[in-house]
């Protein structure tokens, strides 16, 4: 008996290509990190809260950029799945978190804190590692989890 078998292929697309006046493509600091967030991503202008992963290589040189959800003024859902899934494509085991606080708090949330350990404890289980989650504010200020010193290991 023949059975109907589909063969399938999962590819990352490139929506857009741009150039922009960054030193080098690796993120080696919480400064080049929130110039990335505010020059490429434009967070600090962004109306709605919009969440965001940077997926590296081992070496921190970017492999793709990426905005995951958008939510309103207040927060955005966050979900797992969707986050590992377009770091597993792009073949990065190295991520960076971003979104922005519309509302100018540089303060990591309650849920903040918590989406970022779910985050982090995911990422172990796939062999991934998240290095830091950084919030964007209006005028380019940012507040960085790895220098407040509470990025879970």
């Amino acid at each position: 008996m023949a059975i109907e078998i589909s063969l399938l292929n999962l590819r990352v697309v490139r929506e857009k290509t741009g150039t922009y006046d960054i030193d080098n493509a690796a993120i080696t600091s919480s400064g080049k990190l929130s110039e990335i967030a505010i020059k490429v991503l434009e967070l600090d202008q962004r109306a709605e809260e919009v969440f965001c992963i940077i997926c590296c290589d081992s070496r921190h040189r970017i492999n793709g950029i990426f905005e995951v959800f958008r939510g309103g003024m207040a927060e955005s859902s966050v979900y797992p799945a969707e986050i590992f899934k377009r770091a597993l494509l792009s073949n990065s085991p190295v991520m960076f978190l971003l979104h922005n606080h519309p509302g100018g708090s540089l303060h990591p949330s309650l849920p903040d804190r918590q989406v970022t350990q779910k985050l982090v404890d995911g990422a172990k289980l796939l062999g991934l590692k998240i290095i830091d989650h950084m919030i964007v504010t209006e005028g380019g200020k940012y507040s960085s989890f790895k220098e407040l010193g509470i990025m879970p290991e």
